[in-house]
Order: C-alpha cells, then sequence, then structure tokens
C-alpha cells in the first residue's frame, strides 16, 4: 500500500496536482494539525481518544471534509490503552491526505 500511494502521489505531482493540501504546504500542514491536536491535549501527553482526535482535525483551520478526516483517521494506531499518538499521525498526515485527492480524482 504504502508504495502505491508514493506512485499516485508521484503522478499526481507530475499533473501539477500534488504540491498543496487544500492550498497548504506540507509545512503548513502539519503545522495547523500540530496546533490544532495540542489545543485539545491541554496536559501535553502527546495522546488523544480517538473521539477527540477525530474532533480536533475535523475543527482544523484546514477545513478537511469528514471523509478526508476519516481517511486521514484510518492511518492512526491505538495504543494499549486506546489513545493515538497523534505526532505520528499527523507526520504523515500531507501524504495521506495527496493520496486521498488522487483517489477521489482518478478512481474509476
Amino acid at each position: 500500500m504504502q508504495r502505491e500511494r508514493q506512485v499516485a502521489i508521484q503522478q499526481l505531482s507530475e499533473e501539477g496536482g500534488g504540491d498543496l493540501v487544500h492550498g497548504r504546504t506540507e509545512d503548513e500542514v502539519f503545522e495547523i494539525l500540530a496546533a490544532a491536536c495540542q489545543a485539545a491535549d491541554p496536559g501535553g501527553s502527546g495522546l488523544l481518544d480517538p473521539p477527540a482526535l477525530f474532533e480536533a482535525i475535523a475543527g482544523c483551520e484546514l477545513e478537511l471534509s469528514t471523509k478526508e478526516v476519516h481517511f486521514l483517521m484510518n492511518d492512526a494506531f491505538p495504543s494499549e490503552d486506546g489513545r493515538i499518538a497523534y505526532d505520528y499521525l499527523i507526520s504523515g498526515a500531507f501524504e495521506t491526505l495527496q493520496f486521498y485527492a488522487y483517489d477521489e480524482a482518478y478512481r474509476g
């Protein structure tokens, strides 16, 4: 699956649509998602339960669709207590959202 994502993102980029996510660069996407998750994590643990993480991502200034948030959350790996380390999730969010855009644009 990872190789398929890389190929799909490369194709989209070559066609001019893969450089941005919602008009934002990779660094901007990371910063926006990090700020949203940190705001939802007042204790600074780096972990959020799935509903809190979903709400943080859905409510951030990227204005992601519900489908995009669900797609992004599919990359989440809960710990033993069910919470998710959001740093891992948001570090790959740009690529995940690019793949989502490719999938939506080229779905047959």
